[in-house]
């Protein structure tokens, strides 16, 4: 549990340090990714909503 909750911290920790382009770069990825996938603009939004 305490690997857990170190492994935990280290994401959230990272996660805050997130700027802008980094975040723009990550939904260019995902939207690269559906394309491939054949995952339709509809079929992210609905994931994307959950």
């Amino acid at each position: 549990l305490d690997e857990l909750r170190d492994v935990a911290d280290i994401w959230a920790a990272a996660a805050m340090n997130l700027t802008a382009p980094d975040l723009r770069r990550m939904a260019r990825f995902v939207a690269a990714q559906d394309r491939r996938m054949g995952v339709g603009q509809r079929g992210a939004e609905m994931i994307a909503a959950e």
